[in-house]
């Protein structure tokens, strides 16, 4: 389970395997023999990795499908939407919507399906094509 969720986020991401190590502190070997299931991180690395991808080691280890582990009533949160929301607080949020948090609800809505429209069409199918294994 671990070497495929580990794998899943990070072309989900867009990043590769030497970027991944590199943001951790690791070798790429090691990323490569994590997402090979050949060998499993220890306690400092795993809880790195989540941090890295800002979901709990829970979803990483296979004990929650929900990957930001929140106990809420509420649907949990795929892992494409929380690539999509890391995609808009990298790329859009600190860029011009320094007053976004403050705008009415329905302003943020649409901003929000506009970004949506974008992430699906252009920029998902641009990180598909770029997936590179290694």
């Amino acid at each position: 389970m671990f070497a495929d969720r580990l794998r899943e986020l990070r072309l989900i991401s867009g990043i590769s395997r030497k970027e991944l190590a590199q943001g951790i502190g690791i070798a790429e070997s090691t990323i490569a023999n994590y997402e090979n299931n050949l060998r499993l991180p220890d306690y400092e690395v795993l809880t790195r990795i989540a941090d890295f991808f800002d979901v709990t080691t829970d979803y990483l280890l296979g004990r929650t499908d929900d990957p930001k582990g929140q106990a809420t009533k509420e649907e949990p949160i795929t892992i494409e939407e929380l690539a999509f929301l890391r995609w808009v607080r990298k790329h859009v949020k600190g860029v011009f919507f320094a007053e976004f948090d403050e705008a009415p609800e329905e302003s943020k809505k649409a901003v929000m399906e506009t970004l949506r429209w974008y992430w699906e069409t252009i920029e998902k199918p641009r990180i598909k094509k770029n997936e590179n294994p290694s």
